[in-house]
């Protein structure tokens, strides 16, 4: 584990579980942190039968009773995770977790295919109480090829605005009474 991070940009639960652009609109704030463990810590985790190379885990802190954002591990939802592998045969392997994603949450909900610099396909489905899980694959002029395997929460994007409102709160409250400077 490399110890959580606060992160600055907050994307929506739709950019980042499919369009994958991180373009969109985003909340500029530390609402939230993430956590990331590389390959070294990863060396027996598999994940349906498949090596993992990078776990990463996205967190929103949550307000207080106070109406004020607590950054502590027991306010803090996971709205975001993934899997990323590095397989050697990687159409092989998408087509495999795909069938096995669609074996447990039904037909594909969205699919798509972009070729700009670098191939991208991907799958999403929709579960129950509003979880997301989707499966990306990116080939790279390169050689690289990657497969991520993300789960997401649908109600991310309200955590993140609850967030947000939490941090303007406190910004109000800080400035109401401060007239340093005029």
């Amino acid at each position: 584990m490399y110890g959580t991070k606060n992160s600055e940009y907050w994307y929506s639960m739709d950019n980042r579980m499919y369009d994958e652009s991180m373009n969109g609109d985003s909340l500029k704030a530390e609402i939230g942190c993430y956590d990331f463990v590389r390959s070294s810590s990863l060396e027996n985790v598999k994940v349906a039968g498949y090596q993992v190379s990078d776990l990463y885990l996205y967190y929103i802190y949550t307000p207080g009773e106070n109406g004020l954002l607590v950054k502590d591990d027991e306010h803090t939802a996971l709205i975001y995770a993934y899997y990323k592998l590095e397989p050697k045969d990687p159409e092989s392997v998408f087509a495999d977790l795909t069938k096995k994603l669609t074996g447990l949450y039904g037909d594909v909900d969205l699919h798509q295919k972009r070729t700009p610099y670098i191939a991208y396909e991907q799958n999403l489905w929709y579960g129950a109480d509003g979880t997301m899980v989707s499966i990306l694959k990116e080939d790279y002029p390169s050689g690289s090829h990657y497969i991520y395997i993300k789960y997401g929460f649908a109600g991310g994007d309200d955590l993140m605005a609850k967030a947000y409102d939490a941090v303007i709160l406190e910004e109000t409250l800080n400035a109401a009474s401060n007239v340093d400077g005029l």
